[in-house]
């Protein structure tokens, strides 16, 4: 994993700062996060650059050639966006089903960089927003990218309409609930980064679609 100025792997803990218009504590990822944005975001074509000369992460934008990537994602359970190495057990038929269509890819894919699989219709900022949080936590060493992580996320606490009942909980071994709370936390946080951008932007920039020239 790359080694960054940005910041240093986090605990489930907030730093203390507030936007100022906002109540929200804000994570101690935004402020280098928001530098990065204000330096790549004048379109998505200046986005995928900056994706793949920070962390070396390849980025993939699908076309219409390419609804059984699309396929694929959604039958592993996963989004379109950041796609962590850890996120998976099939990361490797998905890196292999990738370089088959972009065979460029079969010397950029490396298992500790991930891929960054991004529709071509997904070109609003509240995607980017979202996206890039998970992206920039993950290299920078954030706990919460784990297989288990993202499985229980996607079987427990999606399946119970955003609960977690007692007696779910009460079977799980402390280090999967402490994974389980790791992955929810990044989203939560990255959810925060969309509102923290809004707040930066305005309602109508982020809304703001940017196309891929």
């Amino acid at each position: 994993m790359m080694s960054t100025p940005f910041s240093s792997p986090a605990s489930d803990t907030f730093s203390a700062g507030k936007h100022p218009n906002s109540p929200i504590v804000i994570p101690p990822l935004f402020t280098p996060l928001d530098a990065w944005m204000k330096t790549h975001d004048a379109s998505v074509k200046t986005l995928v650059a900056g994706i793949s000369s920070t962390y070396g992460t390849p980025v993939v934008v699908l076309d219409k050639l390419t609804q059984p990537i699309e396929t694929l994602l959604k039958s592993l359970g996963l989004m379109p966006g950041f796609v962590s190495p850890q996120a998976t057990e099939a990361f490797e038929a998905l890196r292999h089903i990738l370089a088959v269509r972009y065979p460029v890819l079969k010397t950029e894919v490396a298992m500790e960089k991930g891929i960054f699989i991004v529709p071509i219709s997904f070109n609003g900022w509240t995607f980017w927003a979202h996206q890039l949080y998970h992206w920039m936590a993950f290299n920078e060493g954030y706990e919460g990218y784990t297989n288990d992580a993202y499985r229980l996320y996607r079987e427990l606490y999606l399946a119970n309409g955003g609960t977690l009942p007692a007696e779910v909980l009460e079977g799980l071994p402390l280090d999967t609930l402490k994974a389980l709370k790791a992955n929810m936390q990044r989203e939560r946080e990255a959810l925060q980064f969309m509102q923290h951008q809004c707040h930066l932007r305005g309602a109508s920039q982020l809304a703001k679609e940017q196309k891929l020239a």
